[in-house]
């Protein structure tokens, strides 16, 4: 079985990348207007998710997010047009 997106089990909580979570919903808009629709809905961050800068390949390094799986039961991911 071919994994849809990967999940990470380093913490006590699974999560995933945020932009890996917005490639795989197949979002129209950017990641960066995208995310912080999301946070409308009341995600906290050190709750939620997490911030950090992704590693850079020669530009500047990109914000992404690490977000507990229990958000995908949330209207902003539920309630959009997007692949689930």
């Amino acid at each position: 079985m071919s994994e849809l997106i990967k999940i990470n089990y380093d913490s006590d909580r699974p999560t995933v990348l945020g932009r890996d979570l917005h490639e795989f919903l197949e979002v129209g808009t950017a990641y960066k207007d995208w995310f912080p629709r999301m946070c409308e809905y009341g995600f906290i961050e050190g709750a939620d998710f997490c911030s950090f800068l992704s590693e850079s390949t020669g530009g500047r390094p990109a914000q992404d997010h690490q977000k507990g799986l229990h958000l995908m039961n949330t209207p902003g991911v539920q309630g959009q047009p997007y692949k689930l």
